[in-house]
């Protein structure tokens, strides 16, 4: 198909507001100078203009001018230009079949390639609730980034599709893993703050919840919960802060705050029972190498449990790897091995946490 690239870019410059006609001028001049690269510099800025984000003004342009140079435009720009067009398509059909097309370019750059997969998952998962292809291209995408060398954006687009999709289905202790890692390699100034609270809060409510999240220390640090202060969620914090140091006193005192969010106070039962877990391993870090029993009465004490429950707690800890040591229990105590804990940079965050007290 043959098609007149400056009759279309004229007639834009002809109709278009002063402003824009400067800036559909400049495209006209790069393109007809095959200035490829310039040319593409100048498209990626261009294509954000609002004039573009209605009346399928991206598929137009691309149609008629993008699509006649598109094989001189380096693989990963073309496919950032492409995330943007494939929006204006109405149905997910015809934003598959324009993906379909984009990826027969990018089989040589795995980085491109895997983010057209997740452009494609994005939409099964907004569109479509496809839980089975959303795994299918998830488990394809990651195998894709692994093979690839360091870290880019597009390993975090494809965090926070994984981390949307495990957020959806429930899997909180799978979402506050790729969230993480989402934040991990994505400039906190890219975020617009209603982002960066959002992130927070739903990082902070699912470390609470999930099971097997018993360090803290690295949500702690990241200075996403900033955005939470001096707001309405500000608690939140604190209550992350009483779990860290397994506080139950300050727990039972922030009741009044997260009995109103709904997924905490449907599990109050498992809240309870992670903070007088990290209260006994709190416990057992703080004593020196040579305090090595620790009484009933002193768990008791420590996390509000009556004596005779102190026990299976114990038990529960030692379980989880949380604590290692075993129980006396013609002594009534708790025997700890103090030289270890399970829970991965557990030591090193109470370290650094008792070295600010």
């Amino acid at each position: 198909m043959v098609r007149d690239v400056s009759g279309y870019l004229r007639s834009k410059e002809r109709t278009a507001e002063p402003a824009m006609a400067e800036k559909w001028a400049k495209l006209d001049e790069l393109h007809s100078k095959r200035l490829w690269h310039q040319l593409t510099i100048q498209l990626l800025t261009f294509v954000k203009e609002p004039e573009l984000q209605k009346n399928r003004g991206l598929v137009e342009l691309y149609e008629n001018f993008i699509q006649e140079f598109e094989l001189r435009i380096k693989t990963l720009s073309y496919m950032e230009l492409c995330v943007l067009i494939v929006v204006q398509y109405e149905t997910p059909e015809e934003a598959f079949t324009f993906l379909d097309n984009c990826e027969k370019r990018l089989t040589a750059d795995p980085v491109a390639l895997a983010l057209c997969k997740i452009t494609r998952g994005k939409i099964k998962l907004e569109k479509q609730q496809d839980v089975a292809g959303m795994k299918a291209i998830l488990e394809e995408v990651d195998e894709i980034l692994r093979g690839t060398d360091g870290i880019s954006a597009v390993h975090g687009r494809f965090y926070l599709l994984q981390s949307k999709f495990f957020l959806d289905q429930g899997n909180l202790t799978e979402y506050y893993k790729s969230a993480l890692k989402f934040l991990g390699c994505t400039p906190l100034k890219d975020l617009p703050l209603s982002e960066q609270k959002e992130n927070a809060k739903n990082l902070a409510i699912s470390s609470l919840v999930a099971e097997g999240i018993y360090n803290f220390g690295e949500l702690l640090a990241h200075p996403v919960l900033d955005s939470l202060k001096r707001t309405q969620d500000e608690w939140l914090v604190h209550l992350m802060k009483a779990f860290n140091t397994g506080d139950v006193n300050e727990f039972e005192a922030l009741k009044k705050k997260w009995s109103t969010n709904k997924l905490l106070a449907e599990n109050e039962n498992k809240l309870r029972t992670k903070v007088i877990l990290l209260a006994i391993m709190e416990m057992t870090f703080r004593r020196s190498a040579n305090e090595r029993q620790i009484s009933f009465e002193d768990v008791a004490n420590a996390t509000k449990l009556p004596v005779d429950q102190v026990e299976l707690y114990v038990m529960k800890a030692i379980a989880k790897g949380l604590v290692v040591g075993k129980i006396d229990e013609v002594g009534k105590k708790s025997i700890y091995d103090l030289g270890t804990t399970s829970c991965a940079g557990y030591r090193a965050d109470r370290n650094d946490d008792h070295k600010t007290r």
